[in-house]
């Protein structure tokens, strides 16, 4: 199976993103927040999703992935949304800054789904690839989203009406457009904000956003 090559220069959205460096397993081990998860590798996910998802292209989601006994912490970064179906979603998540180490942890729990699986990889090295492994009883992963705080980006309350939200984005966009504002924080801050605001002016993103972010 042809992997993605995520470590190349490219633009977010763009067809080369979608071919990943790493094999591929079913979603079947790992549950996630967001959704389904349709397959992990090493270095992504695809996850679908009921509704509009409540991440924007190009947006960095911090992920922990908790099992039984501990958790990882991981980066993403969100390289496209597609719309899958009347009502379904797919969002392809590159994991991204990984310490050294890692790669190997996320490649056993894709293959096994449990965060104890990395002793698995040495243990296929000695053994004959023919030989048939024993099923064993595995505990799925679970995949937090920790999505940033929209309304806060927005100076906003939780309750804020479709009329507020869109005059305080106008209000915050104007003052950290890098047209208007050099300071070292504007350009980051005027991205965030667009992001807040692409999540929060649609009903169905938003609904979701709620749901997730409790």
């Amino acid at each position: 199976m042809q992997g993605w090559p995520w470590k190349k220069q490219a633009q977010p959205g763009d067809a080369s993103w979608r071919q990943r460096k790493a094999h591929r397993y079913g979603g079947e081990t790992v549950r996630c927040a967001l959704g389904e998860v349709a397959d992990i590798s090493a270095s992504g996910m695809r996850v679908l999703c009921d509704g509009k998802p409540p991440v924007k292209q190009g947006g960095a989601i911090p992920v922990r992935l908790k099992f039984s006994d501990g958790s990882l912490q991981v980066g993403t970064q969100v390289r496209w949304v597609k719309r899958r179906g009347l009502k379904r979603h797919e969002i392809g998540l590159q994991f991204v800054q990984l310490k050294p180490g890692v790669e190997k942890v996320l490649e056993a729990i894709a293959r096994f789904g449990m965060a104890e699986a990395a002793k698995h990889l040495d243990e296929d090295r000695g053994r004959d690839q023919s030989e048939p492994r024993k099923k064993r009883k595995v505990e799925k992963p679970r995949a937090e989203v920790e999505l940033p705080n929209y309304y806060k980006t927005l100076e906003l309350d939780p309750e804020a009406t479709a009329a507020e939200i869109k005059a305080s984005y106008r209000r915050l966009a104007t003052m950290y457009h890098p047209d208007r504002n050099d300071s070292a924080e504007a350009l980051k801050r005027f991205e965030d904000i667009n992001e807040a605001y692409h999540v929060l002016r649609d009903a169905q993103r938003r609904s979701s956003y709620g749901r997730m972010a409790g």
